[in-house]
C-alpha cells in the first residue's frame, strides 16, 4: 500500500506507475492522478493556416497537369498501338509461364499434392456438388476437341513405344 502525492489517498501499488529512479520503484503519484494532469497537458490543434502558393510550386502544378492532358490525348490517338504491345506482352507472359511450369514441374506437382492432402474433404464435397456439371463440361469439351485429343493421344502411344524399346 502506498500513499498518492495527489490526492492523497493509500492505494495498492498497482495503481502506480513505475520509476526507476525512486527507492521503491513507483512513479509518487496514482495512475488515476497522472491520467488527469496529462489530460490537462493536451493543448488543441490549430487549424493549419493555409500558406499562397510560390511561384515554383505553381510552375510544377501546371506542368504536371500538362503532363497528364498530353498523356492522355496521346493514349486516346494511339489505341492501336497500346493494343498490339499489351498483346505482345500477354504473348511473352505465356511463353514465360510455359517455360516456368517445364522447369518447375516437380515444385509444381509437390505442391498440388500437399494442396489436395489438405483441401481433401473441401475437394471431395465440390466435386460431389458439381458432379452434374463436370459432365456435361466434358461431353461438350471433346465434342470441341476431337482433333486435338486425337493428336495427343496419338503422340503419347508414341512415347510408350519408344519408352519400351529403351
Amino acid at each position: 500500500m502506498k500513499i498518492c502525492t495527489k490526492c492523497k489517498i493509500e492505494l495498492d501499488e498497482s495503481n502506480f506507475g513505475a520509476d526507476k529512479g525512486k527507492k521503491d520503484g513507483l512513479r509518487p503519484d496514482c495512475k488515476s492522478c497522472r491520467k488527469e494532469v496529462s489530460k490537462k497537458d493536451v493543448k488543441p490543434k490549430k487549424h493549419k493556416i493555409e500558406k499562397p502558393k510560390s511561384e515554383l510550386q505553381l510552375y510544377y502544378e501546371n506542368k504536371e497537369r500538362e503532363r497528364k492532358e498530353k498523356n492522355a490525348k496521346w493514349r486516346l490517338d494511339n489505341k492501336d498501338k497500346l493494343k498490339a504491345k499489351r498483346e505482345l506482352k500477354k504473348e511473352e507472359k505465356k511463353i514465360y509461364d510455359k517455360e516456368y511450369k517445364i522447369k518447375n514441374i516437380d515444385v509444381i506437382k509437390l505442391k498440388d499434392k500437399l494442396y489436395k492432402e489438405k483441401n481433401k474433404e473441401r475437394l471431395k464435397e465440390y466435386r460431389d456438388t458439381n458432379k452434374e456439371a463436370k459432365r456435361e463440361y466434358d461431353k461438350q469439351y471433346k465434342e470441341q476437341n476431337k482433333e486435338r485429343i486425337k493428336e495427343r493421344d496419338r503422340l503419347y502411344q508414341q512415347r510408350k513405344r519408344l519408352e519400351r524399346k529403351v
